[in-house]
């Protein structure tokens, strides 16, 4: 599988468009980010520049957990995660340990299918 086609994802209720694409930074507060996910069009942009297999797939993970708490609204209003840097934070720390998880315990085929092996 490649992993850096893009495709559809099923996320909670949601249906996600992963692409791949050059980053706009002027959209991106003009930061250099690996990916951004946009509520509003139910998109995740990852950069096409990224070539490591890894860097890509947690990429999609940090992105995917951003789904999850946009998705179970932790975010608005006087919720745990409203202050963006409180997510930003909350999201490192799942995508690292999400990463490691797959990295080390799923069968080959679920390493495969991350993209981790050929």
């Amino acid at each position: 599988m490649d992993i850096s086609k893009d495709r559809t994802l099923n996320i909670g209720s949601r249906t996600i468009d992963l692409c791949f694409e050059i980053p706009d930074f002027s959209k991106d507060h003009l930061c250099d980010c690996y990916g951004m996910f946009d509520s509003r069009s139910s998109k995740i942009a990852i950069n096409n520049t990224l070539t490591i297999p890894e860097q890509i797939c947690a990429t999609i993970l940090h992105e995917v957990c951003h789904v999850i708490i946009d998705e179970s609204k932790l975010n608005v209003g006087s919720q745990l995660l409203a202050q963006e840097s409180d997510e930003e934070l909350m999201v490192s720390h799942m995508e690292t340990g999400l990463y490691a998880f797959f990295k080390n315990n799923i069968c080959h085929a679920g390493k495969q299918s991350l993209g981790l092996m050929n």
